[in-house]
């Protein structure tokens, strides 16, 4: 009955990544070149051509907005819903939702599914979704009713952030069979294969809106005897000479793993100031530069990605608040005693093996066919 057993959708550009190999770590492709291995596995991918907006479709841009206005949430039916792409879903037995956007996009034609009980199984992949509020009380009921919505719709939601899972859980008990907590893992043994260089100076790496970027200028502004290398697409204004900015956005790939990973292994610090939310805003981040050895400072949020545990074992640094003065004095204490953050080697060893891609994909084989 189904042409594929798992269907991938994906934002623009992961297709074509995937074709050409020119990606080399492999973990924003969340287990694809894995499963195809093993199974019929077809991708679906957003097409942002304007042309979309155009004859009948602009009612589904329309839907799109409605949806924006009067709720917290992101949708992006019209760079989705097509008819080659429903044939796609149709014939997809399992499916694979590699952002929460992606699968609110789909939520009209993924609601009416389940209604007339098509045997589709959806797989979100959840990062900051149930985080999303509102101070204004109408947009809070339509949030309440979107969120019914896309509970039922989905067959399970996996976490790739502890605090996210937890919020969750404790909200929603009702639907917690539907909740999974899947921590995100990295290409270790790519990141983790960098010169043992001498390290100096701090690190930031980021492109997300949750990332605290006036902060950043702020920091380098009050720290001119820091030296500072920022990596981002951002346009940032940061008039200090003690700041290296290099672009850069994994999607356009400006900047290659490989030098990215000499970057992070030649730094002292990753620093991570982020805003507050349930999304595990900095993750990928702070895994990379772990892997290679570099320790992380990063602001202490509802959403961060991991559990005590992982807290204790990998001597993570929590600054609680984007005040320069904290900052400045948790700075202080990590580059005066830099070898009480690192990891021993036990430590390190044990980070590479736990969080690989290679252990992600097998955890993410169980919660699609099961135990």
């Amino acid at each position: 009955m189904y042409k594929n057993q798992i269907l991938y959708i994906f934002g623009p550009g992961r297709k074509s990544k995937i074709d050409e190999n020119s990606v080399k770590a492999s973990e924003f492709f969340y287990g694809f070149n894995f499963f195809k291995k093993k199974y019929t596995t077809e991708i679906l991918e957003v097409n942002k051509d304007h042309s979309n907006k155009e004859g009948l479709r602009k009612f589904i841009h329309i839907y799109d907005r409605i949806i924006v206005k009067l709720t917290n949430f992101p949708s992006y039916s019209v760079e989705l819903i097509s008819k080659k792409n429903m044939k796609l879903l149709k014939s997809s037995k399992k499916i694979v939702y590699t952002s929460d956007a992606l699968f609110l996009s789909l939520l009209p034609v993924l609601f009416l599914n389940k209604v007339l009980k098509r045997r589709n199984e959806n797989f979100v992949i959840t990062m900051g979704l149930f985080g999303k509020q509102s101070t204004n009380f109408l947009k809070s009921i339509f949030n309440l009713i979107y969120q019914k919505i896309f509970l039922y719709s989905a067959d399970k939601f996996i976490f790739l952030g502890y605090g996210e899972y937890q919020f969750v859980k404790n909200k929603f008990s009702k639907y917690e069979s539907k909740f999974e907590y899947l921590p995100f893992c990295v290409d270790t043994k790519f990141w983790s294969k960098s010169k043992n260089e001498k390290k100096e100076g701090v690190l930031f790496i980021g492109n997300d809106g949750k990332r605290d970027y006036n902060f950043l200028i702020k920091l380098s502004q009050h720290l001119p005897e820091l030296n500072f290398t920022v990596i981002t697409n951002q346009k940032l204004n940061f008039n200090t000479s003690n700041v290296r900015y290099i672009k850069g956005n994994w999607s356009d790939q400006l900047i290659s793993d490989e030098s990215l990973r000499d970057i992070y292994s030649k730094s002292k610090l990753t620093i991570i100031p982020i805003k507050n939310s349930y999304q595990p805003s900095g993750q990928s981040v702070a895994l990379q530069s772990l892997s290679c050895n570099t320790p992380i400072l990063i602001t202490k949020t509802n959403g961060f990605f991991g559990d005590e545990d992982f807290i204790k074992e990998y001597k993570i640094n929590f600054v609680q608040s984007n005040l320069v003065t904290e900052w400045e004095n948790e700075l202080n204490k990590i580059l005066n005693n830099y070898q009480k953050v690192q990891l021993d080697s036990k430590s390190f060893n044990n980070f590479i093996d736990n969080f690989d891609v290679a252990k992600f994909n097998l955890e993410l084989e169980k919660i699609l066919f099961g135990s």
